[in-house]
């Protein structure tokens, strides 16, 4: 079966695509006789409004499905695009056509050029006159004028001519030349405009409410500062599996949940500013149960996440600037790369996770407590006041080490499963490293002693006789004992920052 998929980059499930956004052609070959073919040729080409326009040959092998991309211009808009796919290989070839169109929609085009003034502006009686070169890829309508003596508005001034008064001779004068695009956007430019400005976009806000019960209605705001158009939205629930399907005829900013309820919701938001800059987000909540959800796709600049409670587990895809919160439970981030670069971010409660291939910061995470990488060898466990805290804590105290990641790993397991830290401590009393360190037949205040220089740092002070007491009347373990040591405040506080950039661990998957 000989497929093409057409995939909009922002309008992915409404029809459209934005002038000046990639679209994405997915073409599929499954059932040909040469899934890996070396000899193999393609040739892509887009029907533009009907008409074909310039392919692009490739050779080499394949695995059954090419990828396309057209990036759709001012001369398209209006037109319906669709892709076609051809694979040579011998005297055989291979058609693949793609299942609908897309719509080419406009996005705002600022105007060129510029409007000055020619005349004397000094001189009661002459006549200044507003020369333009405007140009507007979006069309323009009628040019309309104000004209301004210091910034003050001059009165029944509209016309491309001004004859100047007594009271504007010698005044700075200026002018402000608007009209209609095509599109019906109203644009202006200004004598006194300075050309090398350009505008500094302010990304919009997009805010997802509601929580996932049974008729529940959520509800999507956007707010964005450069005036948003059409805003476009798209609504899809999240499977079992994580994976995510669109809800029919779900395209407000409202989505009233049915008695059956899906693991987690998002909705995908786009549309163009008035600048011509092209917006898209993704905002998902999750239920309270634990969720499997996938975030970080071709159908958005950015996502934004809230899993909420229950154990969640969290793929990656891509994007920049993510941002996900993992909310109540133990929650398992699983990225695309195999290491990122941690740090605390500038947003309140956010760790930023940079990327070392590109330098760039694909996520911001808080509540998420562990994060795997791709090869699934390592990951770095983010809850410092949580259990992956106190198995570093407890190393730390008991054998003056940073812990080995595969052992780090383990104890995090099993505190993650039930086991109690005084468990842990007890087996770490009985390992062979312990007697090693601590001797074969260690003194009570050897023990003590120990423990001050493995957490303090220094030798022990008076108030070791405290330690060293409970020990000899049996009123504490040492277990116990080493627990107080690795939970206290000096031992929190001494190893705070490790708080700061992860512990690292190797997953156990027993």
């Amino acid at each position: 079966m000989y497929t093409a998929t057409l995939v909009s980059r922002d309008l992915s499930g409404h029809g459209l695509t934005f002038e000046g956004r990639p679209i994405r052609a997915e073409f599929s070959f499954a059932g040909t006789p040469l899934p890996n073919a070396v000899q193999a040729r393609t040739l892509d080409f887009w029907l533009v409004g009907g008409a074909s326009g310039v392919g692009n040959w490739s050779n080499g092998g394949h695995a059954g499905s090419f990828v396309a991309t057209y990036t759709p211009t001012q001369a398209d808009v209006g037109k319906s695009v669709s892709a076609v796919l051809h694979l040579y290989y011998g005297d055989a070839t291979y058609v693949a056509m793609s299942d609908r169109t897309l719509s080419v929609i406009n996005v705002n085009d600022l105007p060129t050029g510029s409007v000055r003034i020619v005349g004397d502006t000094r001189s009661a009686g002459s006549v200044l006159t507003a020369v333009s070169s405007i140009a507007d890829e979006d069309g323009m309508g009628t040019l309309s004028y104000e004209w301004r003596a210091d910034g003050q508005l001059i009165a029944g001034a509209s016309a491309a001519t001004l004859t100047l008064g007594q009271g504007e001779a010698g005044k700075n004068i200026t002018v402000v030349a608007k009209y209609v695009d095509g599109g019906g956007q109203a644009e202006s430019v200004a004598s006194d405009a300075d050309p090398s400005l350009k505008h500094i976009n302010t990304p919009g806000v997009t805010t997802l409410s509601g929580a996932i019960a049974p008729g529940q209605k959520l509800h999507i705001e956007v707010v964005d500062p450069d005036h948003q158009g059409n805003v476009y939205h798209r609504w899809q629930v999240a499977d079992a599996s994580g994976a995510w399907r669109d809800v029919e005829g779900a395209g407000l900013s409202d989505f009233t949940l049915g008695a059956e309820l899906p693991s987690a919701v998002r909705v995908l938001t786009a549309y163009a500013d008035r600048y011509g800059v092209v917006e898209s987000w993704s905002n998902t909540i999750g239920s309270e149960r634990a969720d499997r959800m996938t975030v970080g796709d071709y159908y958005s600049d950015t996502d934004v996440v809230e899993t909420r409670g229950g154990d969640d587990f969290i793929t990656r895809g891509i994007g920049l600037g993510n941002r996900i919160d993992g909310g109540e439970g133990l929650d398992t981030f699983v990225t695309a790369e195999t290491r990122f670069m941690f740090g605390k971010s500038a947003l309140a409660g956010y760790w930023e996770m940079q990327s070392i291939t590109t330098g760039l910061t694909s996520f911001y995470v808080k509540n998420v407590e562990r994060v795997h990488f791709q090869n699934g060898a390592d990951g770095v466990a983010l809850d410092y006041q949580g259990n992956a805290g106190q198995a570093y804590r407890l190393y730390q105290a008991a054998f003056d080490r940073t812990p080995d990641k595969v052992g780090q790993g383990f104890w995090m397991a099993r505190l993650d499963q039930g086991m109690s830290l005084l468990e842990i401590a007890n087996a770490f009393v009985g390992s062979n490293e312990f007697k090693t360190l601590y001797g074969a037949n260690p003194t009570n205040a050897g023990i003590v002693a120990q423990f001050y220089r493995n957490v303090l740092d220094r030798e022990p002070d008076a108030q070791s006789q405290f330690w060293v007491d409970a020990l000899d009347s049996k009123r504490a373990t040492v277990a116990e004992v080493l627990v107080g040591f690795s939970e206290s405040a000096e031992n929190v506080a001494a190893l705070v920052g490790v708080a700061d950039r992860g512990i690292d661990f190797t997953p156990y998957t027993g």
